[in-house]
């Protein structure tokens, strides 16, 4: 599981915090990876983290480590998760903020496997016609998956999934330095995925909340009900932060007075 978290920071000791979101939201990022069992969800290690501060970043894996974009960092982090022997091979789970063309294809193009969250705006060829995820969903057959828990109340999960194919071009958010204007869309490699929609209803069949999944895992491989439930489990990383921020290590009030050692003391 790979996420991001702002660690905001209100004492003075600290030289090197910065304005992350905005001028009052002083301190540092926390980007991090957990490692959980495909059994049970169970958390099993931090194995890579990266701490942005104001001068550098420090990193529990990288020897010169550089700022860049979320994306482009994880690229970096997957690569080396994915060179360490585990006995398992990884499957990367990551929120919406990684449905973007350009690094799907890339994990894919590296063999690495993934999980993303989609929007349901997002655009995706199916049966040979460029449709929204949202559109995609209303033309399948939903059928029950299991129990789970939402919000600490019992609902019902119901899922779909079909083959689809990324043709969308990608639209990085990088500038180009010559004319100071934003880079134009990059076209890509027709890359073949598989979208897995999850409907979460109450007891009333209500539907409470929709998950677009996109993963390069095709249905031999992992069927549908493995992949939402993978996903579901990434709620580990948020109470990994959780763990870290309010609910016992109160990282956010540590007094070290910089980054290295704030990253060294957990």
């Amino acid at each position: 599981m790979h996420d991001w978290s702002r660690i905001a920071l209100t004492h003075s000791n600290k030289t090197d915090t910065y304005a992350m979101s905005h001028k009052t939201d002083v301190g540092y990022e926390l980007q991090s990876s957990i490692l959980v069992s495909d059994i049970n969800g169970s958390p099993i290690a931090t194995p890579a983290q990266n701490l942005i501060t104001a001068n550098s970043v420090h990193s529990s894996y990288q020897k010169t480590p550089t700022k860049q974009t979320h994306l482009n960092e994880l690229t970096d982090r997957i690569e080396y998760l994915d060179q360490q022997g585990f006995d398992k091979p990884l499957v990367h789970i990551i929120d919406r903020e990684a449905d973007s063309a350009f690094h799907m294809r890339q994990w894919e193009e590296g063999n690495h496997h993934f999980i993303i969250r989609s929007k349901a705006g997002s655009y995706l060829s199916y049966k040979g016609k460029s449709q929204r995820s949202s559109q995609i969903a209303e033309q399948l057959d939903f059928k029950y998956e299991r129990q789970v828990s939402y919000k600490g109340r019992l609902a019902h999960q119901y899922i779909a999934s079909a083959n689809v194919v990324l043709t969308r071009p990608a639209k990085p958010k990088a500038v180009n330095p010559n004319t100071g204007k934003r880079v134009m869309p990059i076209k890509g490699e027709p890359t073949s995925l598989v979208l897995v929609v999850s409907r979460i209803y109450d007891n009333k069949d209500k539907l409470l909340a929709t998950w677009y999944l996109l993963t390069n895992l095709q249905g031999d491989e992992v069927p549908a009900g493995a992949v939402s439930q993978w996903y579901y489990w990434r709620w580990q990383i948020e109470s990994y932060f959780k763990l870290l921020k309010s609910a016992g290590q109160h990282l956010e009030q540590w007094l070290q007075q910089s980054g290295d050692a704030f990253l060294n003391a957990y």
